[in-house]
């Protein structure tokens, strides 16, 4: 629920709200239900009636509504779920929903075989039913010059909530520093040969934080990977990062801040035992002072945020930073993507089968790690420092967000090599 209008209750990220007054509908009841339920309807409100579309549209229109758009719920990547408008699928599953699972498979077979209107059988929906003259749908997004007809939302628990657009994302309630970052960083990784969102509009929506910013073509790299494809897109995300780094690249003396920040800070919360401790204590000994070439760095170059098929695109960037330390985003997008070839069956396994607990590459990963050391000047200490600490990182932002996953147990497959 988003807009100037919306009650404070229903609004994204306020957890602390109760959502009341929702009616929940079944058997053959539809039409005398949401009658009650019209009749206390705002002039803007919005009635969503789960349900077949075309039923629960005859239901909506019996109460005096005007029915529309009908919506599907879908999976998109990783944990997020999304509301699709029915006219809005074939792209939407082209562009979102990964191809995992019999019910992505056969909804991308009907839409290939012109059967999308089999659609509503493969996936939950409904309908949403207002009242006649009620104010558009994504009436703040239109404000923006955005065509929201077909506007596909995106959620997952305790993130922002995320409107794909035609021309346009909108970020509601999370990416505050996006923008920023998006102006700093951006023209340096469109130059390594990258597309970068551009940001159009920033402000509020709701008290919540608002973001308007270009889409890119293509597809998440996720919904399409395959161990045959893999190679190919290694080799080409490796040869943007290498380009990336030595644009960014600045070279300066490591500090023990640098190391506390990127070691031993994150180490607190993850909790690995002392042994493993006294291995970074000894690492930190030995880099402190040296010289690093600090580099920009994404920090969740997951193949959900890598878009392929119209040239390279990176998205999300609001956990970026313009200095951190190399082979970081390398370490972390090698290791999910073998997970997204196989289909993110096993991610803890993907990491076994890319790297050994002590920084080690597999064989086909030897090579494009050779080259960002070679390019990079990295001696083998710093290295294995920026190991320890891409999964240091991902562990502890795991267990800030969702408590122990497979990040923490890379981790801890990573301390089992001191």
């Amino acid at each position: 629920m988003l807009g100037d209008a919306c009650p404070p209750g229903l609004a994204p990220g306020r957890p602390e709200a109760d959502v009341v007054d929702l009616v929940v509908i079944a058997g053959g009841e539809l039409a005398p239900t949401i009658r009650t339920a019209a009749e206390r309807l705002a002039p803007d409100g919005i009635l969503y009636v789960a349900g077949r579309p075309w039923r629960a549209a005859r239901a909506i229109r019996s109460a005096g509504l005007v029915p529309g758009p009908a919506l599907l719920t879908l999976r998109g990547t990783g944990s997020r779920r999304l509301l699709v408008p029915v006219q809005a699928a074939p792209a939407a599953l082209d562009r979102l929903v990964p191809a995992a699972g019999w019910r992505g498979r056969a909804a991308r077979l009907a839409v290939r075989s012109g059967a999308a209107r089999l659609l509503p059988h493969l996936a939950s929906g409904g309908i949403v039913g207002r009242r006649p003259g009620a104010r558009p749908l994504h009436e703040w997004l239109r404000t923006a010059g955005v065509d929201a007809d077909s506007a596909v939302v995106s959620w997952s628990d305790g993130s922002s909530l995320v409107v794909h657009a035609d021309g346009a994302v909108a970020k509601v309630g999370g990416g505050a520093a996006e923008a920023k970052i998006l102006r700093e960083l951006g023209p340096a990784a469109r130059e390594a040969g990258a597309g970068v969102p551009e940001p159009v509009r920033t402000g509020s929506l709701a008290g919540l934080h608002l973001l308007v910013e270009s889409s890119l073509p293509g597809r998440p790299a996720a919904s399409s990977l395959t161990p045959r494809t893999l190679p190919a897109y290694l080799d080409e995300l490796v040869r943007w990062l290498e380009r990336w780094n030595a644009a960014t690249a600045a070279r300066r003396t490591i500090a023990r801040a640098d190391l506390d920040r990127a070691l031993l800070a994150p180490l607190q919360l993850v909790q690995l035992g002392e042994e493993y401790r006294r291995r970074l204590d000894d690492l930190v000994a030995r880099t402190e002072g040296r010289g690093v070439p600090f580099v920009a760095a994404h920090h969740d170059l997951t193949t959900a945020n890598v878009l392929v098929g119209a040239g390279l695109g990176i998205v999300d960037w609001d956990a970026a930073e313009a200095a951190a330390l190399p082979l970081t985003d390398f370490f972390y997008a090698v290791a999910d993507a073998r997970a997204a070839a196989d289909g993110f069956r096993d991610r803890v396994g993907a990491f076994v089968a890319t790297f050994a607990s002590d920084a080690t590459p597999a064989p086909d990963v030897a090579p494009l790690q050779s080259r960002l050391v070679a390019a990079l000047g990295l001696e083998p200490d710093l290295v294995e420092l920026c190991f320890h600490a891409c999964w240091l990182r991902h562990a502890s932002n795991e267990l800030a967000r969702t408590g122990p996953g497979p990040f923490v147990e890379i981790a801890r497959r990573v301390a089992g090599a001191a």
